[in-house]
């Protein structure tokens, strides 16, 4: 995965989860993520998450995959 499209997929997290007032501590135990630090690597672009990861962050953070793939949902 290019380091662009990660760090676009962290930011587009990032953003979710400030705006739900989670801390990337809370948000690491709710996604089932190692640690916060694991968290901040993720949404700067550093570390990759695998499609099992992907789902369970779209889920708490209630955030289509479109959105965090793409920046846009798309309508069937």
């Amino acid at each position: 995965m290019n380091k662009y499209f990660k760090a676009d997929i962290g930011k587009r997290i990032q953003d979710i989860r400030q705006k739900k007032n989670m801390t990337q501590e809370e948000f690491s135990e709710k996604a089932g993520i190692m640690n916060a630090q694991q968290v901040s690597n993720i949404e700067r672009g550093v570390s990759g998450i695998s499609l099992e990861r992907f789902a369970e962050i779209c889920k708490v953070l209630d955030a289509f995959a479109d959105y965090l793939l793409f920046g846009q949902s798309f309508k069937n």
